[in-house]
């Protein structure tokens, strides 16, 4: 679609969502390639929901599946250590953001992201 590359996703007409987990999914997420300040990601609870801030969006995320959730700018899948700690996400199976910091509380001295 124009001239980018997608994939046809089936969502699991069974799947449950969870929000009680969401919680763990929040903070901080930035680009090793791109540690300008301001870039990243924010994941973080409002009216609950889990929202998206940052790369132009600002919104709710729609759960698909545990850790797989749908944005405006891509699939954002959430990649778990093996302590049960959230290490990461993918936007769109492609760029990994790091986490920077664990909860949206740890946000006070992290830039607005637009």
């Amino acid at each position: 679609m124009a001239g980018e590359p997608y994939c046809r996703m089936a969502v699991d007409p069974t799947f449950v969502s969870d929000p009680t987990t969401w919680i763990t999914y929040t903070g901080v997420y930035q680009d090793p390639t791109n540690l300008e300040p301001g870039i990243g990601l924010s994941i973080h609870w409002k009216d609950e929901r889990l929202w998206l801030t940052g790369e132009g969006a600002d919104e709710p995320v729609r759960p698909v599946h545990h850790a797989t959730f749908l944005s405006s700018i891509g699939m954002i899948e959430f990649v778990m250590a093996d302590d049960g700690s959230v290490s990461a996400l993918i936007l769109g199976k492609a760029t990994r953001y790091h986490r920077v910091t664990e909860s949206a509380r740890d946000m006070r001295d992290v830039p607005t992201f637009v």
